[in-house]
Formats: C-alpha cells, structure tokens, sequence
C-alpha cells in the first residue's frame, strides 16, 4: 500500500504535458490522481475525503487543516473544494466535460510541444 502511495502521485508528476482533471462523482480513496492535475474542475455532486492517510491534502489544504481533515474524516463538499482552492472551477454535471475540452483546446493544444512541456515542468515544482 505504501508504494502505490508514492509510485502512483510520482507517475501523474512525470507525465511531461499539462493534465486536467474532470472530477465527475465521489473521491474517497486516491485523491491524488485527480488532485496533482494542473487544473482540477468539478461538478456539483463531489464529495472529497480520505480513507487512507494522503500527503496531497497536506499540500493543498496547508499542516494544520490537512491533519484535522484526516484525523476527524471530514467531507469537502464541491462548493467547499473550490473555496478552499483543491478545484478551479465547478460546473453542472453536464457541462463538465464540454468545459473540460474547452480548455484543453483553447489553453494547450494551441501551444507547441515545447510549450506545454515547459508549462507543466514550471507547475509542478515545490
């Protein structure tokens, strides 16, 4: 269990192009999938919480609120999420994925290779 936790966060990383997640239902195990993407959105059914211990949370939701939200097993609601900044934007159910496509066609396919892979590199470090 222990190396899925790390294997898995260090694959989404090494992917060398910008991820955007599209977070349709329920995240209760493996946040992190979802959650190290570049641009996260969401509909309005999510339901964010933890079974497993996640360091995810501790970067994005700051020591103290991560070890509380952990410890009590708390529920981020979709709304909730996006105030506290673990999504970007929520949407109607059906306008998530058309929303989606449009900014990965308007914000990254525009751009070369090189750009997107720059782009993603300056993202994801500490």
């Amino acid at each position: 269990m222990c190396r899925n936790q790390t294997r898995e966060p260090f694959a989404m990383l090494d992917l060398q192009i910008p991820v955007i997640a599209a977070v349709n239902g329920p995240v209760i195990v493996h946040a992190e999938l979802a959650l190290l993407s570049d641009i996260v959105i969401a509909s309005t059914t999510p339901i964010f919480t933890t079974a497993t211990l996640t360091t995810v949370y501790r970067e994005l939701l700051g020591h103290n609120r991560s070890r509380y939200f952990i410890s009590m097993g708390e529920k981020i609601y979709a709304p909730g999420a996006k105030t506290l900044g673990v999504v970007s934007e929520v949407l109607p159910l059906d306008q998530l994925l058309d929303r989606t496509w449009e900014i990965a066609r308007t914000k990254f396919l525009p751009k070369n290779r090189v750009q997107r892979r720059l782009a993603r590199s300056l993202w994801i470090q500490p």
